[in-house]
Formats: C-alpha cells, structure tokens, sequence
C-alpha cells in the first residue's frame, strides 16, 4: 500500500476549509489545573453560550449548534497565545501518548487527529452520553496538566476554547481524515505524512501505510 496519501480534490478542500478556519478565535471555557473546572457549554442538545469577546461573525456558528450522541465532529483547539508548546518532543510526546490513549475518549472513539505545535485536530465520534463540551474540557484537561508537568510550568496551556463543526455525511470523514493528517505536510514541517510523529487514524493498518487508503 503506498504511504502517500489519496489527493483530496479542490472541492474537498474548498469544503473542509470552511468548515474548521473560519472561527478559530470562538471562546469556551478552558480549566486550570488544580482548580474544578467549569462546563464549556450547555445541556447535551441545546446551543453553548459566547462569551461577549468572541470574534465578529462567531454568533452565526452559535445558532442551533448542539451536540448530538453519535455523531462526528471535527475539532479544533489551539495553544494559549499560539505558543508552540508541542514544537519540541520533550512535551509533543508525551501529550501525544495521552491523546492516542482511548481511556481518555471513554465513549467516544477518536478517527483522526494530529498534534501540531500550537494547535489540534481531532475527528472525534461521540459516544452516546457524554456531549462534546464535557468530553473537550477533560482532553484539554488532560493534555495540560501533562504538557506542565513536563515543563514544570503553571497556567494555561490551551485557548479557552474550540472550534467543532458536525459531520452530516459519512462520504466526508476520509476526506476530513486525509485533510487532518496532511497539517504537517501543508506547514512545512514534513514531506510526507507518514514522516510525522505526532497523528493517528482509525483507517491506518500501521506505519507507512496510507492512513485512510
């Protein structure tokens, strides 16, 4: 099997780009360690609330968003003042371990994702009862008290936010799952996706292989 990936077609692109970077600035609420953390959002099924900072244009993708058991979303949640906290392995790898562990998606099943060194993507299938937000606060959650253990730092690691868009048809999770993983290769930081370290697929059969066929 050839460890390039399949082409995703300009429309493909056109569509997913939409989807994920129109509103990365969207707040929610984002935990400290050492402190009970706050829900970033509302009751399984009803619209999260914005606090008044949020960026011009978000209130259009605050209506009637919800999180629906089951369903995929794509995620996105960037580093606290866009600091590479994961440019270095010292801190990508250990956070990565985490992120690849299903212990801590619970129910839900993690498709795809890639840890960049100031942001992440997740493909993630919700489980049937925990909603989006109260499973994101605790991956932030997580990952944080990781990334400052390691470097023996407090405060925030993650934005107070995330940006989720539902995935209405099955056919876009390979597209997506493709778009994902090829980050690196778009910022520069590899030439192939599989040269990466810090990914992982549902689709994938093991290291060079395609990640989504």
């Amino acid at each position: 099997m050839s460890a390039s990936l399949s082409p995703v077609g300009a429309t493909e692109v056109a569509t997913i780009t939409r989807w994920t970077f129109r509103q990365l600035g969207k707040r929610d609420t984002d935990c400290r360690i050492g402190k009970a953390p706050i829900s970033s959002g509302t009751a399984m099924g009803q619209s999260r609330r914005m606090p008044k900072t949020a960026c011009p244009g978000a209130r259009a993708l605050r209506h009637g968003r919800s999180s629906t058991p089951g369903r995929p979303y794509l995620v996105t949640t960037i580093c606290h003042a866009r600091e590479r906290r994961f440019a270095h392995a010292e801190c990508a790898a250990p956070v990565a371990k985490a992120i690849a562990d299903p212990a801590l998606w619970r129910e839900a099943r993690l498709l795809c994702w890639v840890l960049m060194p100031d942001h992440l993507h997740a493909l993630i299938g919700l489980g049937a009862t925990e909603p989006l937000p109260k499973l994101m606060q605790r991956v932030k959650c997580v990952t944080a008290g990781i990334a400052n253990a390691v470097e023996g730092r407090r405060g925030a690691v993650w934005m107070a936010g995330y940006h989720d868009r539902g995935v209405r048809s099955e056919a876009m999770l390979r597209p997506l799952a493709r778009y994902v993983i090829a980050n690196p290769v778009r910022a520069g930081l590899v030439h192939r996706a599989t040269d990466y370290r810090y990914w992982g697929c549902a689709w994938s059969a093991g290291a060079g292989d395609d990640p989504v066929g």
